[in-house]
């Protein structure tokens, strides 16, 4: 898609229509749109990658029990926003897991995540989670 200008208009079908903006970020996906008024989700699916299987149960049990429930779209749930600076990402990281210490093997999990706003100091402390996992799991 060659966007002259953002927002665009994206027809998807005859009838319905999104409203987002299209950019040319370099990741691992390319270049994309999104409906900024949309949701967003992240689905860990076991299923498909039995190796996020501890960073799934991590992510399921801070949702449940954080006082914000960070991420949940139940009622009463927090939206978490993505953050894109690598600096603020890194040093969310560190407020989150700077001074863990996980066993050979592992590694710390953060969350809310370390590459949102609500991630590191974006949170009390009371209302983060941080939990030693698999390294492989947390680098799936």
């Amino acid at each position: 898609m060659n966007a002259p200008a953002n927002p665009v208009l994206i027809i998807d079908h005859a009838e319905n229509a999104l409203f987002g903006r299209c950019d040319n970020v370099n990741n691992r996906f390319g270049a994309g749109c999104v409906d900024q008024e949309g949701m967003a989700y992240v689905l860990y699916d076991v299923r498909d990658n039995p190796l996020v299987e501890d960073v799934a149960k991590h992510v399921f049990d801070a949702i449940r029990t954080l006082p914000s429930h960070w991420g949940s779209g139940a009622v009463g749930g927090n939206p978490l926003t993505r953050l894109t600076s690598e600096e603020r990402i890194d040093a969310n990281r560190n407020v989150a897991c700077g001074n863990a210490q996980p066993p050979v093997g592992y590694s710390c999990d953060e969350y809310p995540m370390a590459s949102t706003y609500q991630g590191g100091d974006g949170a009390a402390p009371n209302d983060r989670s941080t939990r030693d996992v698999l390294i492989s799991a947390n680098n799936s």
